[in-house]
């Protein structure tokens, strides 16, 4: 991956992940604003059964609970996209379908010309013709032109 490239994903995902930040903190802001500090004062330096003195801390606690699944899940979901979309981009890059066709047929049509230039040099010195009955051996005792030993006499 290029150093462009690995910048701009770098910045995307950062970007997300500091807007996520933000929202949670406008959610936590929000939350001790409906009185949260007051939660937990009493919880921390107070008497942590005295909390129904503070009065209904539901919303503020949920208010936070809520800011800090939305930081949390967006940081997740905006790594996993800018992750599997950085990688996709190098695999087009990297490995071009296109290219790797033609690298492969190139590849193959070099080695049947060796094969068909290999058959024919194997026909020339088989029998010198080049019809279908070329380079035929005619029996056992025939070990020059096929390539073959008789080992019974």
């Amino acid at each position: 991956m290029n150093l462009r490239s690995a910048l701009r994903w770098t910045a995307m995902y950062r970007a997300v992940t500091w807007a996520s930040g933000v929202v949670f903190l406008l959610f936590l802001g929000a939350a001790f604003v409906l009185g949260l500090d007051d939660v937990i004062t009493t919880a921390v330096f107070g008497n942590p059964y005295r909390l129904a003195d503070v009065g209904f801390s539901g919303p503020p606690l949920v208010l936070a609970l809520v800011g800090f699944l939305v930081w949390q899940f967006t940081t997740t979901v905006a790594f996993y996209k800018t992750l599997t979309e950085a990688t996709d981009e190098q695999m087009v890059q990297r490995f071009d379908s296109e290219k790797v066709k033609s690298e492969i047929l190139e590849v193959l049509d070099d080695r049947l010309a060796e094969m068909q230039t290999e058959l024919e040099r194997t026909r020339k010195q088989a029998g010198g013709g080049s019809g279908p009955t070329a380079g035929a051996t005619t029996g056992p005792g025939d070990a020059e032109s096929s390539g073959s030993f008789d080992f019974e006499g």
